[in-house]
Parts: C-alpha cells; structure tokens; sequence
C-alpha cells in the first residue's frame, strides 16, 4: 500500500494511513482531520501533499490515490490539518526540496528480548521509526509475536537527512558486568529507513550471572546517527532487570541450546581446506540463508562464527530437527549423530522436568479444589484404599501440601460389610444411567436401597 503511495520515485511517505470508516460516509458539514507527520521543518525543505483513496484497507484491488487541494490542508510542525467532507483513506507524502537540509524525525526504539536467552546472554533489537505513535505500535505488534510481551525502553529522537548516508547503532557506556557478543555497532540501510520499512538490528549481550538467577542490571546507552553525521545523535538509555527467577524449563532450554552450539563449535569452527565435500560452518552459514556479507561479517567476529550462528537459529523460532536437515545437506552425518545423541538424552529430559511441573499443577488444583469445596476442612483428607492412595509417594505429596490424614478401616466384610453388601449393588443398579440434577440421583439411590431386605 505504501508503494502505490509514491506517485514517483522521490516522493516519500510521512504519516500513517489514516482509515475514516465507513469509507463514502459524505457529511453534511466539513470536519477538519488532524494527521501526524514526521517532516522536519516542514514549510521550508519540504514540498508536502495529502492523497485520499476511495475504499478501505481490506480492499483487495489496485489503491489509486489522488492528490487533496492544498487550498484545504493546514502544514504545521508535527501535523497536518486538512478540511475533509467524506470518509476515505488518507496519507501524507513530500518531496524535498533541498536535499541536503530535508530531514525526517525518526526515533529509537528498544525492545528487550529475555524470552529467547541463551545461557546468560540476552537481545535488544534496536527499531529506527517515523516519530509518530502508529509505527511504534507496528513494531511492538511484532516483537509480540516472538514470544512474551516485550520491554519496552524510552525512546528519543535522532534527525535523518536526505543524503543517502545508513544509520550507525552502536552501543556505549555498557556497565561491568556485561560484554558485547559480536560486534558493538550495526547499520540500517538508508533506504529501509528514509522509506519507513520498520528497520531493526539485534544487539546480543553476554552477562558474568549464571540464568536463572538475579542479574546485575543491564546498564548502556545505545546511540544512533547518520553516517558522516556524528554532532546529531538519538541516544536511549537502557537500564533493565534482564534475569528474575527463570522457570526450570526456561534454564533447561537455554542449557540445552548451548550444548548444541558447543558441540557443533568443535566440528564445524575448522574451515575445511581439503578436498573432502563435508562443509564447515561457511556451508551451514549458506544452507540457513545467510549473505556474502553477513558470512564475511562472521569472519572477523571475536569468538566462534558457529555459536553465533545456532543461537541466531534458535532466536528466529527454529527447531533442531531443522537443523539436523540442514546439517545433513552439508553432508556432515558426524554432526547430525550427535545432535541426535543429544536430542534423545534431551529428551528424556523434558519428560522427567514436564511430569515434576504436572505435579506442582496438580497439587496448585487440588488445594484451591478442596478449600473451595470444604472452606476450614483442608486440612485433614480421607482416601478409600486403592494402592494408589495408600502410596508412599501419595502420602508424600499431601505433608508437601500440609494435608492430614485419616485413616480409613481396611476392606473387610467383618469391618466394613457395607462395602461389601450394599455399595456394589446400588452401584450396579445405578451405573449407565443420566441425572438431570443431585436430587434426582438422592430419590433414585433412596428408592433402590429401600428395596433391599433390611
């Protein structure tokens, strides 16, 4: 949509499409709509113009804007105000006039990922964002979906001009406790962010706490600016809790990441020279995707080229079984044997750490079941004999619980020939058959045991 915006090559989209629904509503008087932009200086380096389009943003056809008077728009700093007598789509577009002193508002937008760690490392991912609220919510819509809802860290704003330099993000002022993994800096392309195409880049940081503890605060400034424009600078301060007290299947995840990184380090880090078709982590780098540029990048990257390369795998929401496949097209069968050693150990893993967290489920259910159905009576319980009750690991569970005991007379026809005589029959009587309501099934068993030769 943004693409049919642009009625030529220089035009450039300022403001969100603004949806007034429903779309042909005709009024009988003019309104004024109020549209943000992020042009800077916008009376004096830009030339600015409102579309409107007839439809909605469900339409499926071809978008054909059309360019608004401009005896009916209004430029002020940050927004535009323009004279409207119908429902439609509208947008905002410009072109500079100097471009040079042209300028876009843009800010900085953190977002910390702790959902996805790695042992002690965590992410941000760094957005650069038209500076108006609707693309800031696009990006955290998307950070969303990654997994658990993000943090979000203040954002500040940073100027781009039209001069076709990327965007630097570098980090900064980072506390003692953390380390950069990889490098400290990173560029945006111009073009996605001049076009407002949401760009990102991933900051990956390595702390000295062991996961699934408190951490140290993560404490940095992450400054952005245009290349060869270093005197104007966006800076976010980042101060974040990144470690609370991780669940045990979290830790369990992020231990066996890692030990699939450090078992492939040593099978594929070594660039293979001979004449052999096994591949190295250049081939692995090439089978998920990766640049010339990005696999360049890797190459004067401190440490190893493959851990960075799982953990990524592992961030993007891929499995090990895909990575198995892909290991196998590189013809390494020695690296996808052990990964599959390790896969099974894993899990058998799993199943032992999901069935203790069954457990503490079941025990959560069982407590708040009984005190809502016996409010003060909780605390002593009464079980028939089934071996299952009469387990020690049953018996166990309840002190855990701080539930009592009571004991129950064994099965006897001399003790308890009720159970015996009387229980079994009614039971059998009754088995098989609906009741609408508790009254109904009192009446039926009294109706059945006042049958039985007293």
């Amino acid at each position: 949509m943004f693409d049919s915006l642009r009625s030529g090559n220089e035009d450039v989209v300022l403001s969100p499409i603004v949806v007034c629904q429903p779309s042909g509503l005709q009024l009988k008087r003019k309104c004024t709509l109020e549209i943000p932009h992020c042009a800077y200086q916008p009376n004096t380096f830009w030339v600015m113009d409102v579309k409107t389009c007839h439809g909605d943003l469900l339409t499926t056809c071809s978008y054909k804007w059309i360019t608004v008077s401009t005896n009916s728009i209004a430029i002020e700093e940050r927004k535009l105000l323009i004279d409207v007598n119908h429902f439609t789509l509208y947008a905002c577009v410009g072109v500079t006039k100097a471009p040079s002193h042209a300028a876009k508002r843009m800010h900085l937008v953190s977002f910390l990922d702790a959902t996805q760690t790695t042992h002690n490392t965590v992410k941000q991912r760094v957005y650069c964002l038209n500076d108006y609220s609707v693309d800031l919510k696009v990006a955290a819509e998307r950070e969303i979906t990654l997994g658990a809802p993000p943090k979000m860290s203040d954002s500040t704003q940073l100027l781009v001009y039209d001069t076709g330099k990327d965007v630097i993000v570098e980090v900064d002022s980072l506390n003692d406790q953390w380390r950069v993994l990889g490098s400290s800096s990173e560029r945006l392309p111009y073009a996605l962010v001049w076009e407002a195409y949401t760009p990102h880049c991933t900051l990956v940081f390595e702390g000295a706490t062991v996961a699934g503890t408190k951490s140290e605060k993560l404490v940095c400034d992450i400054l952005a600016y245009q290349d060869g424009n270093d005197n104007n600078v966006g800076k976010l301060k980042i101060a974040e809790n990144v470690f609370g007290e991780l669940p045990e299947s979290i830790v369990r995840i992020q231990s066996q990441r890692n030990q699939v990184a450090e078992t492939l380090k040593e099978m594929l880090d070594p660039i293979n020279e001979c004449a052999t078709n096994a591949g190295d982590w250049q081939a692995l780098a090439e089978k998920m995707g990766c640049s010339y540029v990005r696999i360049k990048w890797l190459e004067t990257q401190i440490g190893s080229p493959t851990v960075v390369l799982i953990h990524q795998w592992f961030a993007e929401g891929r499995t090990l079984g895909e990575l198995i496949q892909k290991l196998e097209e590189i013809n390494r069968p020695d690296a996808v044997q052990e990964l599959r050693n390790l896969k099974t150990q894993n899990d058998l893993d799993n199943q032992k750490l999901h069935l203790n967290e069954n457990m503490q489920v079941v025990r959560r259910d069982m407590v708040q079941a009984l005190r809502k159905k016996r409010p003060g009576m909780e605390e002593d319980i009464e079980n028939d004999n089934v071996p299952a009750h009469r387990a020690r690991y049953t018996e166990l569970e309840l002190d855990v619980l701080g539930i009592g005991r009571l004991e129950r007379a064994p099965y006897s026809p001399d003790i308890a020939p009720l159970d015996f005589a009387l229980f079994s029959a009614v039971k059998a009587q009754i088995r098989g058959i609906r009741f609408d309501d508790l009254e109904s099934l009192r009446r039926h068993v009294q109706t059945i045991m006042s049958s039985f030769d007293k």
